[in-house]
């Protein structure tokens, strides 16, 4: 059999029928056709000829893409209707976009005995709201639907490391909920205290769903609460933190040990810059022996100041323990105010003759305290005698006692000595015989 020009295989039924299958795609375009059926001798029947009509397919009735708007880098579903189920071999539904912010597959086969089918929408990531047209096409039916492909938006806001010392800086990083499309896309970002400054837009950049810029923060007096706003298009979120002021870190008494009676100077260290006017550290003493203001304020942009501490005469090393205390800290040191020693002694007048008395005077390195100061003497030969003590009253830097000498018979260097705790000093003086009025040379 041949069917036009195509020989077909036949499949013997009867004597009078004889069977050929006509492959579908000899029939696609419809139309008259020639059938020559030819025997075994070589006879042949004579051409007949018989008319295909094709069937149009269903046409397309509806479009719809689902869910939409769509964030811009997530897919979404487009689905084709038909307004009766496909035949045999299904309907093959051709799809199109207009927009490459949307990928839609070429066709979309509805299979047989459905009205309907569905195939996954690509998108793009966008700088701003693009609407794109959807076109399903059957046959001489054509439908359209559109969908909006969305930027992303502005998710989330951090600051860290929070809390932070004013003066110090820190980051703030934004968040979105897709990537970002090419070029980056801008978030703005605000702070609504002085205590914290930003650039005004975070660009994050192509593909990357976050990124970050510095906080520059300045001293505050007290802990101070910042507000950060992210903005893209209508979204808007928040984050708070803390800009903390200084703390005191330490606290340095110099010169010390110090003399009682002698002021010396006691210095605070802060964490951070003080904020402008000042940051006052309050300071404090144990102790009586050691006196001092109040407050320290720290100037504006240091982290130092020191002032005077004034002591007073002790009658023994007195420890004092020095303590600095900021809002939230407190820090302390120890220092020694020490009791005054004997610097000098002296004998006058010197020489003398053996029988008549003298003086000796004693010298402190500083005022004596309170109940006065004592300062053991000693004699080193008994032709000379001292008292054993001579107090020296307080708030006095010496005083004086009455030495009484013995007659000798030659002239007599005598030591004497005078101490206060493990510190001595020593002079000597000569007592001579009468009617000798100066030493031997």
């Amino acid at each position: 059999m041949v069917f036009n020009t195509t020989p077909l295989t036949t499949t013997f039924k009867s004597a009078t029928q004889l069977q050929a299958v006509v492959p579908s795609s000899l029939l696609a375009s419809g139309g008259s056709f020639n059938v020559t059926v030819s025997a075994p001798l070589g006879l042949a029947t004579g051409a007949k000829t018989f008319t295909v009509t094709t069937v149009a397919p269903p046409p397309v009735t509806a479009v719809k893409v689902a869910p939409s708007p769509v964030i811009g880098g997530v897919s979404t579903k487009v689905a084709v209707y038909l307004n009766q189920l496909a035949p045999t071999g299904g309907v093959q539904i051709s799809v199109a976009s207009n927009n490459p912010a949307a990928t839609v597959p070429g066709t979309i086969t509805i299979p047989a005995g459905s009205s309907a089918a569905n195939a996954t929408v690509t998108t793009s990531s966008v700088a701003a709201a693009t609407t794109v047209t959807v076109t399903a096409k059957s046959g001489n039916s054509t439908v359209q639907t559109t969908m909006v492909v969305l930027p992303p938006s502005v998710s989330s806001v951090r600051v860290a490391p929070a809390p932070v010392l004013g003066g110090v800086s820190t980051k703030v990083a934004v968040y979105l909920n897709a990537v970002a499309p090419s070029g980056g896309f801008p978030v703005t970002v605000s702070s609504n205290s002085a205590a914290a400054s930003l650039a005004g837009t975070i660009t994050v950049p192509a593909g990357a769903t976050a990124a970050n810029e510095t906080v520059t923060t300045t001293p505050v007096a007290s802990s101070t609460t910042v507000t950060i706003t992210a903005k893209t298009g209508t979204t808007s979120v928040q984050t708070t933190f803390s800009v903390v002021p200084p703390s005191v870190d330490l606290v340095k008494v110099a010169p010390a040990p110090v003399l009682g009676g002698v002021s010396t100077k006691v210095a605070v260290y802060l964490s951070g810059a003080a904020p402008t006017g000042g940051f006052p550290v309050t300071v404090s003493s144990n102790n009586a022996a050691a006196a001092l203001a109040g407050t320290i304020t720290v100037p504006a942009g240091a982290t130092a100041a020191n002032e005077t501490v004034t002591t007073t005469p002790v009658a023994s090393s007195t420890t004092v323990t020095i303590t600095a205390k900021t809002s939230a800290t407190s820090v302390t040191t120890t220092f020694s105010v020490v009791p005054p020693s004997v610097s000098v002694v002296r004998v006058a007048p010197s020489p003398v003759v053996g029988g008549n008395g003298t003086k000796v005077a004693v010298y402190l390195t500083g005022a004596a305290p309170t109940g006065g100061y004592v300062v053991t003497l000693k004699s080193s030969n008994p032709a000379v005698v001292v008292p054993g003590t001579i107090p020296v009253p307080a708030g006095a830097t010496a005083a004086n006692g009455p030495v009484t000498t013995s007659k000798v018979t030659s002239s007599t260097t005598v030591t004497i000595t005078a101490t206060t705790g493990s510190t001595s000093v020593t002079t000597t003086m000569v007592v001579n015989p009468e009617g000798v009025l100066s030493p031997e040379p």
